[in-house]
């Protein structure tokens, strides 16, 4: 949802109180992916996507996932 989204500092981000729980960190990603591109898209950008998410989430102090763990 736009609604959901914030801009800082030239950065994007997600935010969505509506579902809160702890669980696997590529939940919301895949959520994310699937509902907001194509079947196409997701297929010419899913690994470079994944490679900035995880590197993003080990930044931001949480676990350090290789691919197949995410």
């Amino acid at each position: 949802h736009p609604g959901n989204l914030y801009f800082r500092d030239g950065q994007a981000g997600l935010l969505d109180w509506q579902a809160v729980r702890r669980g696997h960190p590529g939940r919301e990603l895949a959520y994310t992916m699937v509902t907001s591109m194509t079947a196409e898209s997701r297929r010419e950008c899913q690994r470079d996507l994944l490679d900035v998410y995880r590197g993003a989430l080990a930044a931001a102090g949480g676990p350090e996932l290789d691919r197949d763990g995410l």
